[in-house]
């Protein structure tokens, strides 16, 4: 009997260690991805501030800018920032290999293309290395846009500063606003035996639209401003496909009365 208690001694001492070792080397993964994610935190607020400071280094003359201009784009301000903002930063070193200075940020590109693109390659040591898997490649990155504006009167892919005006498919109005309402219908939802009393924004009534079938249905569809009610909500007259094109190229389309004058 005592030669079997022996035998399952030995088999413990034999395995539990492996069972232990496997374990703490899946912690120390959890531990990595944990620090992947601090990083990629601290990589997209550092991201957002840059991309503040992208109106600034477009708009404002070198030497005025203060931080934006002698800080903010530079590898030093965003290693800090990392450096800065790790919740457990012995850990961190522990991990990361040569530390803070183990983390690479040469693959970060701020303002090309009006992107803010921040890219931190380093390597991770880990301590315990089950079958062999104990040092790995990371590369975390945040993406954002610079807060550089939009001008949508000029077409710049046409080599033009003509402005340019909005249509629809077979509409003989040109809209100067792409928020003008005509454009940007509102679709109410309304019962049938409710119609009759319904007027619109200029008080006119609602007459049966002459592209959509008879269908009778419990429901019917039409717009504040609209004088038709639509029997489905997929009529062609409710459906706006816009497009913009230069102001020369209007043709003898009318400019719209809301937004064109």
């Amino acid at each position: 009997m005592s030669l079997f208690r022996g035998s399952i001694t030995v088999e413990a001492a034999l395995i539990l260690p492996m069972f232990l070792f496997a374990m703490l080397s899946i912690l120390m993964v959890c531990e990595s991805v944990r620090l992947s994610d601090n990083i990629s935190v601290i990589l997209h607020q550092n991201a957002k501030e840059l991309a503040m400071y992208g109106y600034a280094s477009k708009h404002i003359k070198a030497g005025s800018m203060g931080k934006a201009g002698s800080v903010a784009f530079s590898e030093t301000y965003v290693r800090s920032e990392v450096q800065k903002g790790l919740k457990n930063k012995k850990q961190a070193d522990s991990l990361i290999c040569g530390g803070n200075h183990g983390i690479h940020y040469f693959k970060s590109e701020i303002l090309k293309d009006d992107l803010i693109n921040l890219t931190a390659s380093y390597e991770v040591q880990l301590p315990y290395a089950f079958l062999g898997a104990g040092r790995f490649k990371i590369v975390d990155r945040a993406r954002v846009r610079a807060w550089t504006g939009y001008d949508n009167s000029r077409t710049e892919h046409l080599g033009t500063d003509e402005a340019l005006v909005f249509l629809t498919k077979d509409s003989e109005i040109y809209h100067k606003d792409r928020g003008c309402r005509h454009l940007n219908i509102k679709i109410m939802t309304v019962k049938r035996q409710e119609l009759p009393a319904k007027r619109n924004k200029n008080g006119g009534k609602y007459y049966h639209c002459e592209f959509c079938m008879d269908e009778a249905g419990i429901v019917v569809y039409l717009t504040e401003y609209g004088d038709r009610y639509h029997e489905s909500v997929t009529c062609s007259k409710l459906k706006r496909d816009v497009y913009s094109v230069p102001l020369s190229e209007a043709g003898k389309r009318r400019p719209c009365k809301t937004c064109g004058i």
